[in-house]
């Protein structure tokens, strides 16, 4: 279960949890009802939405590299940035991309790639998205 930590983290942050799920925290006495977790705030169901968006374009990414390349796991940013699919997939490629090598799942040299200028960049998958 994914868990949000509102001023602080595990160690000293209060732990915001779905409503019905018992906060973590403090023994309770024998008898006291189990305490619940405040409803995470606005700002943390944004990040937490946020996030698996782009869990979500990563993974498009991954299967568009692997289409792209015929099954291989390289591909240059020219033949992915002009594959039709992808340009209408991805509202920003660069950003998907940043955020992939972020995570370790694919590695390119630079750190601004532009169509024509920067074709021949390749693109490589890492690790077990390879």
């Amino acid at each position: 279960a994914q868990a949000y930590w509102l001023r602080g983290g595990p160690q000293t942050g209060t732990l915001l949890a779905p409503t019905g799920v018992e906060a973590q925290g403090a023994p309770r006495s024998a008898g006291e009802p189990p305490a619940m977790a405040e409803e995470p705030s606005p700002s943390a169901l944004a990040a937490a939405a946020v996030a698996g968006a782009v869990e979500e374009e990563v993974a498009l990414l991954i299967q568009s590299i692997r289409r792209v390349s015929g099954g291989a796991s390289a591909v240059t940013y020219g033949e992915l940035a002009k594959d039709d699919l992808v340009a209408n997939t991805f509202e920003a490629l660069l950003g998907t991309l940043k955020a992939a090598r972020k995570r370790g799942i694919v590695s390119f040299e630079g750190e601004l790639l532009l169509l024509g200028q920067h074709d021949a960049v390749v693109i490589s998958l890492l690790g077990d998205a390879a």
